[in-house]
């Protein structure tokens, strides 16, 4: 396996920041990894897997959310203060 050279660095020396060894930094990341993914897959659940899947439709249609905009928008404004 090849590392590139940048990377490698920040590796070493984050590792030896923590007084670690590299192989031991580098495995500790892995496993996070590999944790991770397995939330993803639906093995675990954590907060990342409810935002992973992708809506095949919008929440709102188009034309509903300029009235929402404009309506919160209007509900911000100061009544005190003209901000036109």
């Amino acid at each position: 396996m090849e590392v590139p050279d940048n990377l490698y660095r920040e590796v070493k020396s984050r590792a030896a920041l923590r007084r670690r060894k590299i192989k031991d930094y580098v495995a500790e990341g892995l496993r996070l990894a590999l944790d991770a993914d397995a939330s993803r897959d639906g093995k675990s659940f954590g907060p990342l897997s409810v935002f992973d899947e992708v809506r095949s439709e919008p929440l709102h249609p188009s034309e509903a959310v300029h009235p929402m905009i404009e309506q919160a928008d209007s509900a911000r404004k100061d009544p005190w203060r003209d901000e036109s």
